[in-house]
């Protein structure tokens, strides 16, 4: 009974992690299975192959086939051939990943921004202010990605 209990646990400590995960990685749009096993790929820390993320998510064979073509699509995989199984791994560290796509959905706020700005003209002055905030923003990411500057850290 208590190992019940304690596998239990385990599972809800999961779940819990891996919804946190899939979470910060909602700029990327990705379905929802995708950003789950993508989290799960994360949170375990070894290369999984397609019954082990079968048997930690639930989901069926096709629907984690499915999932993982979209994560290879995308590049957020790496495949290596283990015997006669692929297992499955992330290809950046998290912290890359999260920044990456981050400045996506910050270059597409400013894509956007500029469009406005073209549309209504009469606001150009609040929307470049804008514009230039967020490029400001956009620039530091990728100076801390590139190595260039500091960490962010005092």
């Amino acid at each position: 009974m208590e190992l019940v209990v304690l596998m239990n646990m385990q599972l809800t400590f999961l779940m819990e992690i891996l919804s946190i995960l899939s979470t910060t990685f909602a700029p990327l749009n990705l379905p929802r299975s995708s950003a789950l096993i993508l989290a799960l790929l994360y949170a375990v820390r070894r290369p999984l192959n397609c019954s082990e993320i079968q048997s930690m998510t639930g989901y069926s064979k096709s629907a984690v086939s499915a999932a993982l073509k979209v994560l290879e699509s995308h590049r957020l995989v790496h495949k290596v051939k283990s015997g006669r199984r692929n297992h499955y791994s992330p290809s950046l560290t998290l912290p890359r990943l999260v920044a990456e796509s981050h400045l996506m959905m910050l270059r597409s706020a400013r894509d956007r921004i500029r469009e406005l700005s073209r549309r209504f003209p009469q606001h150009g002055d609040s929307l470049s202010l804008l514009d230039f905030e967020i490029s400001s923003v956009i620039s530091t990411f990728e100076a801390s990605l590139h190595g260039v500057g500091g960490t962010g850290e005092d």
